[in-house]
């Protein structure tokens, strides 16, 4: 087995990134590079006013069945985009988020003390200013962000803009915080929506498959939200799950094998148009359970991890299905999600299971021919039994790669999609602290 350990107590940098061009959607490229703007606090330099490129936060499904808070895993497929560019006008380490566009924004809030890209970008630039003997911070800096998921969808959407956030500031500086001091400003974004959970922020910086040992948290935090931090060392601990198990084949931002995806396991994702936000979601977990049924899930979350390391989806789909305590609680409150599952299994899938806290439903299949069969007959359960329709669907892959920064800037800063580049107010209509629901 091979693993990776990584504590925010730490301070070993995990090492460089790789950061393969991928298309931002907003401009075509340009050449570039940009200064760093970080400087000893005596003589801070003038800011690059050049665009810097934009970071890319990815698709997220938490909890796989049993993993409930301590699983997940990072896909492929319309992430949220963040640019951040210097602003010398604002003080130093302050946020202002300038412009947003895409799905739902309007619905989000403009305040980066209730946006979960402006919490992120914030706990970074502390960390960034906080570090011990290390560069201060010389600017404030601007935020654009484009929504590419749905909100409340269960594919983590707010840890998608948290671990963009976190990737576009970080790299604005010039990249010197490792990769587990972003995943800790990403979990201060995760926080001030639905607890202090690791689960999507992890794989959403990191990529591939997580386990999340130990979530450090406020003493004030409830039971049912708080921190998870067994050995009370007060770190988030977080391994990163190679699929296959391979040696060698760890990268400091991703848990998946080699030098692609791997070709034996997809994802079938099917989120039908229906909200379920994540507070009232938590809220339907059961606080204690059956020892029976906590040995059960017990097994089937030491299994799924087995499968991940042992690269088997037969094993991994089996464990996924087989979450005794929270499915159970959650399923109900999505119309058709029993019947979804049924035919997502008859149809050929592995396993199926709510993606996060849904409504999104994932099934795990061995090959995409299989997926897009197990992909038609869960849109139409949902519609024959749900009386829902379908907002999207895919067949996808598993992402090796969380957040990152595109090599090249884009030619421009993004508009709000009224036209207007900067702009005041809320957005209209935040649904609460963090803006969208939270992730899970």
């Amino acid at each position: 087995m091979s693993v990776v350990l990584l504590k925010t107590r730490r301070t070993a940098d995990l090492g460089p990134q790789r950061a393969p061009p991928v298309t931002n959607g907003f401009a075509p490229p340009v050449a570039t590079g940009f200064a760093p703007l970080l400087a000893p606090r005596a003589a801070p330099p003038a800011p690059d006013p050049r665009a810097p490129p934009p970071s890319l936060g990815p698709p997220q499904i938490a909890n796989l069945g049993p993993g409930y808070d301590f699983l997940g895993c990072a896909v492929e497929g319309e992430g949220d985009t963040v640019f951040a560019r210097p602003r010398p006008d604002l003080p130093p380490g302050a946020v202002e988020i300038e412009s947003m566009s895409g799905e739902n924004c309007r619905r989000l809030s403009r305040d980066p003390r209730d946006n979960c890209c402006g919490i992120a970008a914030a706990a970074v630039l502390r960390r960034l200013s906080a570090a011990e003997g290390g560069p201060g911070v010389t600017c404030g800096v601007g935020l654009a962000l484009r929504k590419g998921m749905p909100l409340g969808s269960g594919m983590g959407s707010s840890a998608a803009s948290a671990a963009a956030a976190a990737e576009a500031v970080s790299a604005l500086f010039g990249s010197p915080l490792p990769r587990a001091a972003l995943v800790h400003a990403g979990l201060e974004s995760e926080a001030a929506v639905s607890g202090w959970h690791a689960d999507n922020i992890a794989p959403a910086v990191l990529g591939g498959f997580v386990l999340v040992r130990s979530t450090p948290g406020p003493a004030t935090e409830d039971e049912a939200d708080g921190p998870s931090d067994p050995a009370g060392s007060g770190a988030l601990d977080v391994l990163s799950l190679p699929w296959g198990g391979a040696a060698g084949a760890m990268r400091p931002g991703g848990g998946g094998g080699g030098g692609g995806a791997p070709d034996d396991v997809f994802f079938v994702l099917v989120c039908p148009r229906f909200e379920a936000p994540t507070r009232l979601m938590r809220a339907a977990v059961p606080r204690t359970v059956p020892s029976p049924a906590w040995i059960a899930n017990s097994t089937q979350g030491a299994s799924l991890v087995a499968g991940v390391l042992a690269g088997d989806a037969r094993l991994v789909g089996a464990a996924l299905s087989a979450d005794c305590i929270v499915e159970p609680a959650r399923g109900p409150l999505i119309p058709g999600f029993a019947a979804v599952k049924e035919a997502a299994l008859a149809a050929g899938a592995r396993g199926c299971t709510i993606s996060g806290a849904g409504p999104t439903v994932v099934a795990v299949v061995d090959c995409p021919r299989v997926g897009e069969a197990v992909r038609a007959a869960m849109c139409d359960a949902f519609g024959a039994h749900g009386g829902l329709g379908i907002d999207r669907s895919s067949v996808t892959r598993l992402a090796l790669e969380g957040a990152r920064a595109e090599a090249r800037p884009a030619r421009a800063f993004p508009r709000d999609e009224d036209g207007d580049e900067t702009a005041s107010g809320d957005g209209g209509g935040a649904r609460g602290k963090g803006g969208d629901g939270g992730s899970e």
